[in-house]
């Protein structure tokens, strides 16, 4: 990775976006964090915001999330992202309203804005909600008490039922997780919590105690 650090610095004027949320992702998949690199990929983002697009914007934040990226140059980028976003909207599928949600609830953001515009803008998007797109978006939504509006409390009560239509595909992670975000949103479905419970009777050899404690 040292070496891909060099030769991006020096080809850096000639990356595209997508070259440079790509690249990024590596890193951050790696769970390598170059301080330097990625604060020059974020300048160049930065700079050219306007042209960014949903896949980009959504990247680049899973990115600097995954690595804890919180000096002041992160935080500015974040926002950054984050208005930028909120005027793309309907680029953001599946993926990206995960990827962006969870990003900004790891990085302890609770940006109302940003929140309630992916939940109000998330319809169409639902039916091709994956696995862990359902999981940590719930998780996300959770983590920074995000369920104040009628648009995001209804997007969330989809979202419960896109996963108990998905509920056997769960593995423990995504189990716990989405049982620890019904507790703490207080979201009350019963059927759902059932099949929780079932499908954790069932994958309980798979847990970690960590997974059994959110489940509990």
């Amino acid at each position: 990775m040292d070496a891909l650090a060099v030769e991006s610095f020096r080809c850096i004027s000639e990356y595209t976006q997508q070259h440079i949320s790509n690249i990024s992702w590596a890193f951050a998949k790696l769970l390598v964090r170059n301080t330097s690199l990625l604060t020059a990929f974020a300048g160049k983002i930065h700079v050219e915001i306007e042209q960014a697009q949903a896949q980009t914007l959504s990247s680049m934040a899973w990115s600097f999330a995954r690595l804890a990226m919180r000096d002041t140059t992160s935080s500015a980028f974040l926002a950054s992202i984050s208005k930028a976003a909120q005027q793309r909207l309907p680029q953001f599928g599946a993926q990206e309203i995960a990827n962006s949600s969870w990003a900004f609830a790891m990085m302890v953001i609770a940006d109302t804005s940003l929140f309630n515009s992916l939940a109000s803008s998330a319809k169409e998007a639902l039916p091709s909600f994956l696995v862990l797109h359902v999981s940590n978006t719930l998780w996300a939504f959770a983590a920074v008490a995000m369920s104040s509006t009628h648009s995001t409390w209804t997007f969330l009560e989809a979202l419960a039922e896109v996963a108990l239509t998905k509920i056997s595909a769960f593995g423990s992670q995504s189990l716990s997780a989405t049982a620890w975000s019904l507790a703490k949103l207080i979201l009350r479905k019963e059927e759902l919590l059932e099949a929780i419970s079932a499908q954790c009777v069932l994958k309980v050899a798979s847990f970690a105690p960590q997974n059994l404690a959110n489940a509990a």
